[in-house]
């Protein structure tokens, strides 16, 4: 069955002859033949053979011209039909791969075939409003123009490259995340109050044009290669308005309408380059010399068709000096640092208020540097504090003289000197009537007499003071540990 097809065998009304005669009675009805077939009878024998004459050469052409006449009726009448027959089939598309390539999409759409006869009627077409292909491995596309009265298009989970929708001018929702998408021709380009959400999430776009889009209410380019992105002919008013993190983005112009969006959600997080994806950042910027840094209250913005600009810059984070377990006067001030860039670390400023210990280096994330060693990237995260711990270690004092005060308990007082690592002998010539030399204290108070033959350890630096018994009258100094 044709819907809408003329039938082969039926004749167009406009095609009877306007005498509303057959061929027989036509001759009858013509003046011509009726002035001829009266003549005969006012000249006797002789109009016999007139009349007999020109009726038969008058029939003859009569019959002549109208065979002539049908046959060209006839043959326009066939050809109308032909045309018919042509312009009814050209106006169906068959659901085939020249016409849908993908074998996925042609299966999908094979539901709204109504009548089964693999062809799509104009009628069939202007019927499907909504297509959803969700993660159908889609591929090709090619055949969605013919769907002109299509509002509602979600593609997204497939394998498409691009995407053409300019002659889908009534497409109001289009849902193309998760492609591999380069490249996407929207309708009525520069023109277009109809189209009001787009997702195209995840892809691998590169350009976005949405001028004169003046119906666009949502917009969601996340994860894509766009640069710059012009949102003024805009209102995305509705949710969140539009998102684009996760691109290369140096610009975007924002709509107007003073609408509160979110920034730090929506936008500011955007890709490094290659090189660049350690210890660098995203800064934006109210203007294109990058001198004024954006401000943001809570994160968010006001839209009011304002312009701003992204730079990718190091990170800077901050270097904080402790004196670690020592008593300390003086201080080491912090260090502003920043990535990629390389710093000197500082002279330690602490001074330990024991001198028994001295500077051995600075403690940094566990890794010990020296002082006034170069250092850099100590830290990828912008606006960390690090910790530089000073590191102590005890004086060495080998080889070096010292001096011990040898006293009897009253005005009387002996030096002698002694070199670290070697043993002293305390040679006392304190005489005393009635007593006899008991021992040595190592400190004028000490209520405890070491006596002779009784070995006592006392720390002084890091040295051990001995009395051994083997040396009544001296004091051995020895390393400790």
């Amino acid at each position: 069955m044709q819907p809408d097809s003329i039938p082969e065998n039926e004749e167009p009304a406009q095609q009877q002859d306007d005498s509303g005669l057959d061929e027989s009675e036509m001759p009858a009805d013509s003046s011509s033949f009726s002035e001829q077939f009266e003549e005969p009878a006012e000249q006797a024998e002789e109009p016999k053979l007139l009349e007999t004459e020109p009726q038969q050469v008058s029939q003859v052409d009569f019959v002549d011209s109208e065979t002539v006449q049908t046959q060209e009726q006839n043959k326009a009448e066939e050809q109308n039909i032909q045309a018919g027959a042509q312009q009814f089939s050209e106006d169906k598309v068959a659901l085939d791969e020249s016409n849908f390539p993908d074998a996925g999409f042609r299966e999908y759409l094979a539901q709204f075939d109504v009548d089964s006869d693999g062809m799509f009627s104009q009628q069939e077409l202007l019927a499907v409003t909504a297509i959803s292909l969700r993660a159908k491995q889609i591929s090709n596309l090619k055949g969605i123009e013919h769907f002109t009265a299509l509002t509602y298009l979600n593609v997204e989970m497939n394998q498409l490259t691009s995407l053409d929708l300019s002659l889908n001018t009534q497409l109001e929702v289009l849902i193309a995340a998760n492609n591999l998408l380069s490249q996407v021709v929207l309708p009525q380009a520069g023109s277009n109050s109809i189209l009001r959400k787009v997702d195209r999430i995840g892809n691998q776009l590169t350009e976005l044009n949405p001028d004169g889009m003046s119906g666009l209410r949502m917009l969601a380019v996340d994860d894509n290669k766009l640069t710059t992105l012009d949102l003024r002919d805009c209102p995305l008013d509705e949710g969140y308005g539009f998102s684009a993190n996760d691109n290369y983005i140096t610009s975007v112009t924002l709509p107007g309408g003073d609408l509160a969006y979110e920034f730090t959600t929506n936008l500011a997080e955007q890709r490094l380059p290659q090189d660049k994806t350690i210890g660098y950042q995203v800064v934006w910027y109210t203007d294109p010399d990058h001198s004024s840094p954006l401000e943001t209250s809570a994160g968010g913005i006001i839209c009011q068709g304002q312009t701003l600009y992204a730079a990718v810059e190091p990170v800077q984070y901050t270097l904080e000096f402790l004196p670690g377990n020592q008593n300390v006067t003086g201080q080491t001030d912090s260090m502003d640092m920043v990535y990629d860039k390389a710093f000197n670390l500082p002279a330690c400023g602490f001074i330990p208020t024991d001198d028994e210990w001295k500077f051995a280096g600075w403690n940094i994330s566990g890794k010990l540097y020296q002082q006034v060693e170069s250092v850099k990237n100590l830290t990828s995260q912008h606006g960390a504090r690090l910790t530089a711990v000073a590191q102590w270690k005890a004086n060495d004092f080998f080889g070096q003289e010292y001096t011990v005060w040898l006293k009897n308990g009253q005005q009387d007082t002996q030096q002698l000197t002694g070199t670290y690592g070697e043993a002293l002998v305390l040679n006392a010539s304190f005489n005393r009537e009635h007593y006899h030399l008991a021992g040595w204290s190592l400190t004028p108070d000490d209520t405890v007499w070491r006596k002779a033959g009784v070995a006592v350890a006392r720390s002084y630096r890091d040295y051990t003071v001995t009395v051994d018994e083997s040396l009544p009258d001296g004091v051995t100094c020895e390393r400790m540990g």
